[in-house]
């Protein structure tokens, strides 16, 4: 999978923030933030996370940066951050279950 925005075509925006900011800027990337979510949602990004690990650090965050700016830049600036409350929303409601399942 080549690293340009295709690597991101067929996300939710949420898929693409939790992509990008989980593997693509901040402290070293750990898969185990996707083993909270369902496993239909988990291949693909474990396969996008490694195609843009493969990337240099700066280089990778570099895209990660470009790509972040161009999505908050669009049309709809609240949507970015609307899709990481439904993330979060949804990974609360998925560990709750598990404490209590």
């Amino acid at each position: 999978m080549s690293i340009t925005p295709q690597l991101l075509v067929g996300l939710a925006p949420d898929e693409a923030a939790l992509l990008l900011t989980a593997f693509g800027v901040g402290a070293e990337p750990d898969a185990r933030i996707l083993e909270y979510l369902p496993e239909a949602q988990r291949a693909p990004l474990a396969r996008r996370a490694e195609a843009l690990l493969e990337l240099a650090g700066e280089q990778r965050v570099r895209f990660a940066v470009t790509e972040l700016r161009r999505r908050l830049a669009g049309d709809d600036s609240d949507e970015p951050a609307q899709a990481l409350n439904r993330l979060a929303a949804r990974l609360e409601a998925r560990d709750q279950g598990r404490r209590h399942g």
